[in-house]
């Protein structure tokens, strides 16, 4: 028996390469309003993770455009950007792949799969509301958050409109979602605040939601 290395005994690999892996990272780039942006190419449906810039700077997702196997994903908030698929492009230039039964990739040393760093069930927050929890390396954190809620108030005395949704802040080492303002202005007649808020296509405040945080310290 050999003191190092790699042995196999009586391997059956059936699986077929479905995992998550890595396929890019990049800032966003401003689009106005405070909405951010950034382009990326995906053959596979992609799952998207932020990771926040700044302390304290609420975050979020805010919609996903495809066009063919281009994808522009918009944000509310300077974030960094991480992309899984399924993808198989990408092929290390040594190491080792493993090809299943069927003749195809079951592993690859170019993959760069990552596991939850945590879950977190989030439960209705009232405006201007937060939970938060510790995270250990939260600098290296980044996060998908599964569904966006919003509430909204009308004014009927100063005809003013207020929206809230749920963003996400990291506060030195913790996670905070907050049910934050996002919004307040004048509702009478041709007002312009819709340029700020269209688009947002959210749950109500009190809709079940949840999310995964991952550690992206290991990615390239």
């Amino acid at each position: 028996m050999a003191d190092y290395g790699i042995q196999l005994d009586n391997l059956q690999i059936k699986q077929d390469h479905r995992a998550l892996n890595f396929l890019v990272r990049g800032e966003t780039r401003a689009y106005g309003h405070g909405v951010e942006y950034f382009d990326f190419h995906s053959a596979s449906q992609p799952t998207i993770f932020a990771r926040p810039l700044s302390d304290n700077q609420g975050t979020a997702p805010h919609y996903l455009i495809k066009n063919g196997n281009q994808y522009r994903a918009y944000f509310l908030g300077r974030v960094e950007v991480f992309v899984f698929s399924q993808d198989q492009n990408r092929r290390a230039p040594y190491g080792i792949e493993i090809i299943n039964e069927a003749g195809n990739k079951f592993f690859s040393t170019g993959d760069y799969p990552v596991k939850p760093a945590g879950m977190f069930y989030l439960p209705a927050i009232g405006p201007n509301g937060y939970i938060q929890w510790e995270v250990p390396n939260s600098h290296h954190i980044a996060y998908n958050l599964l569904n966006n809620r919003m509430s909204i108030a009308y004014g009927s005395g100063m005809k003013t409109i207020t929206y809230w949704r749920d963003v996400v802040k990291r506060v030195g080492n913790a996670f905070r979602i907050e049910h934050a303002k996002v919004y307040e202005g004048s509702a009478r007649g041709d007002d312009h605040y819709y340029q700020n808020t269209e688009n947002i296509g959210a749950l109500g405040k009190a809709a079940p939601t949840a999310i995964c945080l991952i550690n992206i310290a290991n990615i390239p």
